[in-house]
C-alpha cells in the first residue's frame, strides 16, 4: 500500500486495479492531432528549415521550436513531468558518478539494465517488479549486486546499492522554476514517476503539482497505458489537451499513442521553448 504523503506532497493517487483500465482502449481519439517535439540534435530527419511534419501514426514532429506552427486548438492546459532525468540531473551523469565513486565497472551496470530494461526484455524483469512494487528493494539490491563488479573485479556492497546510487542524484533548479511558471500561468501539472524505491524530495517539489502518481505505489509503471490513462484522469484533462515530458523514448511513445502532446527531454532549455510553443505562455526565464 501507498506511504502517507510527505510534507509538501500533493495527495498520492492510491493503488488500483489495474483491471479498472482494462476497457480502456490502447488508442483514445483526440480533436487535434498531438505534438512531438524532439530535439534537433535527436532528430533524423534531414531538412535545413524548421517545420512540423506529419509522422507515422499522424502525430506531428516539431523540429525546434516555431510557434506560428502550433495550431490555437493544440495547445495545452496540462503539463505531466517525469521526475528522474527531467527534473534531476541524467541518468548517465548520475551513474557515472556513482561508478566513479565506488569504482564498479560501467559495463556490468550496463548489461543488467540493458537485459532488464531494453524493449526487447521480457515481462517481470527485476526493474520491472521494483518499479510496480512488486520487489522490495533490498531483494532488489542483492540481485543488482550479483551482476556487478568492480573495475579490479571484486564484489559490490548489496546493502543500501540503490540508496548509494540515488545520492548522485540532483534536483535540476531550471526545471522546477519551468513548472513553477507554469503552475504561476494556470496550466495544470502532475508528477508521474517509475520509482525505484528512492526517496523523492517532496520539501523541494511543495506546490509544484496538482497530483502525483508513483508507479510503485499505483501497481502500474510506464510505457504502460493505463498509467497515462491514471494521471489524466486524475487531473480531469483529455489526453490532446495534455503534454508529457519524458527523458526515455520509449515512454514518450507510448504517451503520444494515446494523445498526447509529447516532448522528449534532454535539457532545462529546449523544454521550456517547447512548452512555451505548446501553451503559448511566456515561460522563459527572466
Amino acid at each position: 500500500m501507498p506511504k502517507s504523503a510527505s510534507r509538501g506532497r500533493p495527495g498520492p493517487v492510491r493503488r488500483r486495479s489495474p483491471a479498472a483500465y482494462a476497457h480502456q482502449p490502447d488508442a483514445v481519439p483526440t480533436p487535434e492531432p498531438p505534438t512531438q517535439i524532439i530535439p534537433r540534435a535527436l532528430d533524423n530527419t534531414s531538412s535545413a528549415d524548421n517545420r512540423t511534419r506529419p509522422t507515422p501514426g499522424g502525430a506531428y514532429r516539431l523540429v525546434g521550436t516555431v510557434l506560428s506552427m502550433i495550431p490555437v486548438t493544440a495547445r495545452v492546459e496540462a503539463a505531466v513531468f517525469d521526475f528522474g532525468g527531467v527534473l534531476t540531473t541524467s541518468g548517465r551523469e548520475m551513474i557515472r558518478a556513482w561508478t566513479s565513486a565506488e569504482r564498479i565497472d560501467p559495463g556490468t551496470f550496463s548489461a543488467a539494465i540493458k537485459e532488464w530494461m531494453s524493449r526487447q526484455a521480457p515481462s517481470g524483469t527485476p526493474v520491472h517488479l521494483l518499479e510496480t512494487g512488486e520487489m522490495p528493494v533490498e531483494e532488489f539490491n542483492e540481485r543488482l549486486a550479483e551482476r556487478l563488479r568492480t573495475v579490479d573485479g571484486g564484489k559490490v556492497e548489496a546493502d543500501g546499492l540503490l540508496g548509494r546510487l540515488f545520492a548522485h542524484n540532483q534536483v535540476e533548479q531550471p526545471m522546477l522554476d519551468l513548472v513553477r511558471r507554469l503552475r504561476e500561468h494556470g496550466t495544470r501539472t502532475a508528477l508521474l514517476s517509475n520509482s525505484w524505491g528512492a526517496a523523492y524530495p517532496w520539501h523541494l517539489l511543495e506546490g509544484l503539482f496538482e497530483c502525483t502518481v508513483i508507479s510503485g505505489e499505483v501497481g502500474l509503471r510506464k510505457p504502460d497505458p493505463r498509467i497515462y490513462r491514471l494521471v489524466l484522469d486524475e487531473l480531469g484533462v483529455d489526453p490532446g489537451r495534455a503534454v508529457f515530458v519524458d527523458d526515455a523514448r520509449p515512454n514518450v511513445e507510448a504517451a503520444e499513442a494515446l494523445g498526447m502532446h509529447t516532448i522528449l527531454h534532454t535539457d532545462a532549455p529546449s523544454t521550456t521553448a517547447a512548452l512555451a510553443a505548446l501553451t503559448a505562455l511566456p515561460l522563459e526565464p527572466t
